[in-house]
């Protein structure tokens, strides 16, 4: 194990330059969640120009200038507050007298871009029209975009419900929405679980430096294929932002806790033992083929790139506003059920390179491992963080790790 590197003038730069885009993204007015709709979206979903808005208890809604049997409200603006991945999903919603949803517009969201992208193409706004709240409630939820849908699902049903009987004084016909009791049965958090299980125990166990290939497969099928919950850089992202998921978040949750202790405690220990697309990698390097040896001097431009790859994807989001930056990983496409052409093209590049270098994306490029390095720096007075980072190998040359396995 060796002591980190000291920091260059040049990653004290590149540092500073993401420390900079971070703060002036939160100095500046940036985007807050749009909860009032514009009198033309208030006209579309009422059909007809909206009179002054109504507030009845906690709930704030509005209806026509004449009357009219239609009511609307926005999610935001009725409680209980449900959160999708980062933060409540904003949406216009119109019922009629009787208690029957005519539609849904989605006002704004912070939600993950890729995985709303998906909740968009699938029509799930759609779907709620003609429902009443407990049809709406029983929605399928969209499996690449789970917690995102099972939100959308939860607020406008209860939204809807809540409008109702304000408006039209309809019973009620939902009961208190049993979040937490949703996502304890969520099958996806299991094998999240599951999957942690396995990367612990491969850690704490004397398979040490050298997980059994069973292990890999069953990382890369609980927590990458079923669960769907790799850490990617945009969950950092998120951090950076201060958008804390809700307690109702248990994937993203039990990932923060895993992933940030167990780095404190002992290291990457998920770049080791838990990324999906690291076990698939190493699985990929398994192949009879010949591999191509990593020098010292090629570890060294390996790194220089993972900072920039960090610092540009960072300035690029939060100086620039480009939110799409923080989804360049192949991880993010492979465990995701659904990618663009451009997604699959860096997935398949990572995993063909992966044949002739030992994790090839995460010694080169993966921001995601840089982040998790650098949160590991204390292992120069604690001993296991630097033990972990060697279990890793995503920063240590061919003939380094060779003497590691001795």
């Amino acid at each position: 194990m060796k002591n980190p590197r000291p920091l260059t003038l040049w990653h004290t730069a590149l540092l500073l330059a993401m420390a900079a885009a971070i703060a002036s993204w939160h100095l500046r007015d940036r985007d807050r969640l749009r909860t009032e709709p514009t009198k033309n979206e208030l006209a579309d979903a009422l059909g007809g120009a909206a009179g002054p808005s109504v507030t009845s208890g906690p709930l704030k809604y509005w209806r026509r200038a004449d009357g009219g049997d239609v009511a609307a409200t926005v999610t935001t603006l009725a409680p209980p507050a449900i959160k999708g991945y980062v933060d409540q999903i904003s949406a216009l919603i119109a019922v009629n007298r009787a208690g029957k949803i005519t539609s849904v517009v989605i006002l704004d969201q912070r939600e993950t871009p890729a995985y709303f992208d998906r909740l968009l193409s699938s029509g799930l706004p759609d779907r709620f029209a003609s429902r009443d709240p407990a049809e709406a409630a029983k929605i399928d939820t969209i499996t690449s975009a789970t917690v995102s849908s099972r939100a959308l699902i939860s607020d406008v049903s209860t939204t809807a419900d809540a409008l109702a009987a304000s408006a039209f004084g309809l019973p009620r016909r939902l009961p208190s929405p049993p979040c937490l009791t949703a996502a304890l049965s969520d099958w996806r958090l299991w094998c999240l679980w599951a999957g942690l299980g396995v990367a612990l125990v491969s850690r704490l166990s004397r398979l040490g430096r050298r997980p059994r290939p069973a292990a890999r497969v069953l990382v890369v099928a609980l927590i990458g294929f079923l669960a769907l919950a790799p850490y990617t850089l945009a969950h950092t992202f998120q951090l950076f932002r201060f958008d804390f998921p809700s307690t109702h978040n248990l994937i993203f949750l039990s990932l923060l806790f895993f992933v940030l202790g167990s780095t404190l405690v002992s290291g990457p220990v998920w770049c080791a033992h838990a990324c999906p697309f690291g076990a698939l990698q190493e699985l990929t390097a398994l192949a009879p083929v010949k591999k191509w040896r990593v020098s010292p001097g090629l570890m060294n431009w390996a790194r220089e790139l993972r900072w920039l790859t960090l610092a540009v994807t960072t300035v690029t989001a939060f100086a620039f506003g480009i939110g799409a930056a923080g989804d360049l990983e192949p991880f993010y496409y492979l465990f995701g059920h659904g990618a663009p052409s451009a997604g699959w093209a860096l997935v398949a590049l990572a995993l063909f390179f992966s044949l002739f270098v030992r994790r090839f994306w995460c010694r080169f490029f993966c921001p995601t491992g840089l982040c998790l390095i650098l949160l590991s720096s204390h292992r120069r007075w604690w001993k296991p963080a630097g033990r972990g980072l060697d279990d890793s190998g995503i920063d240590r040359p061919d003939q380094e790790l060779e003497e590691l396995k001795e």
